[in-house]
């Protein structure tokens, strides 16, 4: 596994420098700066996303170069805060600073999401991680979470806490998360005005958390 790990940044650091070809004379090419290893590296067979210093990049397996979508002009917004895959509908979450998102499609199309970003909310909206499930695409916030509909590439239901939702998964019909300070757990489809009237465990969770199965 280690040595897995070494390969593929080693593989993304002889890719980077090669970035972009030598521009013609009278050019202007915007070109990324590289001070630190990928955050996130994403295989989705054809292409490896990549993220670097908050700008994305994806390296083209058939084509055997690396691409920079941030400076491509296609991207929706600016500073990138994490990448997540759906591994199911072959797609891209791009989670921006601002609380904006980007949808990559497996053909290259990009499809902008901005309801978080232009939600009119007194907390802040900062997104902390993405979960995809066959109920939709679920979006942990700052101010508690929301619900995509992935065919729409709309909300299709939120919820506002006003807590920071850290986490979460979806594990058979049941919505698990954490504040940080330990896991609660909801029905999906119910209506729950605060997280008050959500089922609190006795799980301390300060981390991450994902689902094995139902």
């Amino acid at each position: 596994m280690i040595m897995a790990k070494r390969f593929i940044y080693f593989f993304l650091f002889v890719f980077i420098i090669n970035v972009f070809a030598v521009a013609s004379v009278g050019d202007w090419h915007i070109h990324g700066v590289f001070g630190n290893s990928p955050k996130k590296v994403i295989d989705t067979g054809k292409k490896v996303y990549f993220l670097v210093d908050k700008w994305l990049y994806y390296y083209d397996k058939e084509e055997q170069e690396t691409v920079s979508l941030s400076e491509s002009g296609d991207m929706n917004d600016v500073i990138i805060n994490d990448i997540y895959y759906d591994y199911d509908k072959k797609r891209v979450y791009v989670a921006y600073a601002n609380s904006n998102i980007d949808v990559i499609y497996e053909n290259g199309d990009i499809i902008n999401i901005p309801d978080i970003y232009n939600a009119s909310l007194s907390t802040t909206k900062t997104i902390n991680h993405i979960a995809f499930s066959k109920y939709g695409v679920y979006v942990a916030t700052d101010f508690g979470y929301v619900c995509l509909n992935d065919e729409k590439n709309e909300v299709k239901e939120s919820r506002v806490y006003n807590t920071k939702i850290i986490s979460l998964c979806v594990v058979g019909d049941k919505l698990v998360f954490s504040d940080n300070i330990q896991l609660y757990i909801e029905d999906i489809g119910k209506h729950y005005n605060s997280i008050s009237e959500v089922t609190a465990t006795s799980f301390k969770q300060d981390g991450k958390i994902s689902a094995i199965d139902d």
